[in-house]
């Protein structure tokens, strides 16, 4: 992707009205002082089957200024790009990243997830949808929302950010615990049954560093959001980052997935049982996905054996009783984030995805849509809570 650079408008809004070079981009600003008076950055606008990537550049030092470019792309040609799944945080307190000598204002966790992925030896390419959607432009939304299906799927990886590591013992073992044993735990599986193996107890500290997990990884705000569902749902891979430290999704299930099987015997409490009840679900459904479109080479065969067939559908209904105590800071996206995964009507043909309707109205169109479906009453909703 690096060869179109010299190709395509940076959309960096410089004093002199002309775009930025790439290679002026990645230089720090020669004046500091110039940033308390930066200008907040002008987004262009997209063509229709376009997307913005984030060009993040390197930085000598971990706390040097976050500095991009914001490029565009025909959505079929970006293909060598990071999308990131995170949380928006609370905005009472922002930062900044520069484009230029402009700005956009983000909020400390984004600032923190970015630190992160940044990188001293070279830029990186990101997806990242408060930056790369002009938020204030409704059609603009409108375009991107119906798009996010394709550009995670279309994503190298995603990455989970789910804020910093805690301090203390908690946060500490948790992740100790995370990187020790989750690579470890499919392999201790029964191959064909996927019973547990009879030293587990001897292997896994289920009542000390497991229960770590859950009180600092699982409480997090990220598990209770709803676009997380088709974020990590449709992506080809997943890793679940806290601060600098992560693992791989597929191993991270892996484990909760172990200790589910250990819940009998090792009696954890109903809030235990329900945070990995949440994660399951999102399990569930990316078997369901992937399945029906016949891309079993993105499912582990242990994400196959531990899903019934009732799990591996992506029926609308289906979708929203699995996100349905799912969270969302807007309440058109209850319905918004499970459409581009959903099967049961051709939404794009609907016009659903719209914020420039009411919540009231998305919900009353959503609903009447569906009724005319074979499947879709409301008793038949009622029966799957």
């Amino acid at each position: 992707m690096e060869e179109n650079l010299s190709k395509l408008d940076i959309t960096s809004n410089s004093s002199s009205g002309e775009a930025d070079d790439p290679a002026a981009t990645s230089e720090t600003p020669s004046s500091k002082e110039a940033r308390p008076t930066a200008k907040l950055y002008e987004y262009e606008p997209l063509e229709t089957g376009s997307i913005r990537l984030l060009f993040l550049l390197e930085a000598v030092e971990d706390d040097d200024d976050l500095e991009c470019a914001l490029l565009h792309f025909e959505l079929s040609e970006a293909t060598e790009y990071t999308a990131l799944s995170y949380v928006w945080g609370d905005e009472s307190d922002p930062c900044a990243i520069y484009i230029g000598d402009d700005y956009l204002p983000i909020t400390r966790n984004l600032e923190d997830a970015l630190r992160h992925l940044r990188r001293r030896d070279q830029p990186v390419w990101l997806w990242v949808d408060a930056l790369c959607i002009d938020q204030a432009h409704t059609e603009e939304r409108n375009h991107q929302v119906q798009q996010m299906r394709q550009i995670y799927e279309s994503a190298t990886q995603t990455v989970v950010y789910l804020g910093g590591q805690t301090g203390g013992n908690t946060g500490y073992s948790a992740w100790n615990f995370l990187e020790r044993n989750s690579t470890w735990a499919l392999n201790q599986y029964r191959e064909k049954d996927y019973t547990l193996p009879a030293d587990i107890e001897d292997q896994v500290d289920f009542r000390g560093e497991l229960q770590d997990v859950y009180l600092d990884v699982l409480t997090r705000d990220w598990f209770s959001r709803v676009w997380v569902f088709q974020e990590v749902v449709v992506s080809k891979e997943v890793m679940i980052q806290c601060g600098p430290r992560g693992v791989a999704w597929d191993d991270f299930c892996k484990l909760v997935i172990l200790e589910k099987r250990a819940h009998d015997h090792y009696g954890l409490s109903l809030q235990q049982q329900d945070l990995s009840d949440s994660l399951r679900r999102i399990w569930q459904a990316r078997v369901a996905f992937h399945l029906a479109k016949g891309q079993v080479r993105y499912l582990p065969d242990w994400y196959l054996q531990t899903c019934t067939s009732h799990d591996a559908t992506t029926d609308i209904l289906d979708m929203l009783v699995r996100a349905r105590h799912r969270m969302a800071s807007d309440p058109r996206d209850k319905i918004f984030a499970l459409l581009g995964i959903s099967t049961g009507f051709n939404w794009k043909e609907l016009d659903t995805i719209n914020y420039a309707n009411s919540t009231r109205n998305v919900y009353a169109k959503f609903a009447v849509i569906h009724s005319r479906l074979p499947h879709g009453t409301a008793t038949s909703l009622a029966r799957r809570n």
